[in-house]
């Protein structure tokens, strides 16, 4: 005795089939929107954290600046912060350009200006070591006292510092 063939089943499967696939095409259609997704997430906190960086490392840059004891303000051997001395500021002006290589590693690829502004202008630049090619440019400024050891009289003046990073 032959059993009769039941014609539906077949066709049910093949339905079923198609469904199992419709199914697994809209998983993966998910699967592929979720990952462009968390790609440029992770683009946007790496883009942010590289510009964290160059402002922190200008910053140093600023720190270690206004640290050299080539331009620090001294009374009865304490250091003032904030502070440079003008005469040593016009001498370091002149020696520290003909001695870059002695400076890389504290400035690195950056531009050191200090500019005095009031009661007079004059302008110094310190350190002068760009960056032909960079990706990104840093400028950084802070208020500085500028002492006149002679007169013992203050001027204020402000401190530039433009950091390339590649």
């Amino acid at each position: 005795m032959t059993r009769p063939t039941n014609p539906g089943r077949g066709a049910r499967a093949q339905v079923q089939m198609g469904e199992t696939i419709a199914i697994l095409l809209v998983f993966f259609f998910f699967v592929v929107i979720g990952m462009v997704f968390y790609v440029n997430i992770i683009k946007s906190k790496s883009a942010t954290e590289k510009e964290e960086n160059t402002q922190l490392e200008a910053i140093t840059v600023l720190k270690k600046a206004l640290a050299l004891p080539e331009l620090q303000c001294s009374r009865q051997n304490i250091v003032e912060d904030s502070c440079i001395d003008l005469l040593k500021l016009q001498a370091a002006s002149i020696v520290v350009p003909q001695h870059q290589e002695y400076y890389f590693d504290s400035l690195g690829f950056s531009v050191v200006s200090v500019q005095e502004v009031y009661p007079s202008t004059h302008n110094y630049t310190l350190y002068n070591s760009p960056l032909d090619k960079y990706s990104s440019k840093s400028v950084t400024n802070a208020p500085i006292s500028l002492l006149d050891p002679v007169t013992g009289t203050n001027a204020f003046g402000v401190i530039t510092i433009d950091t390339y990073a590649r």
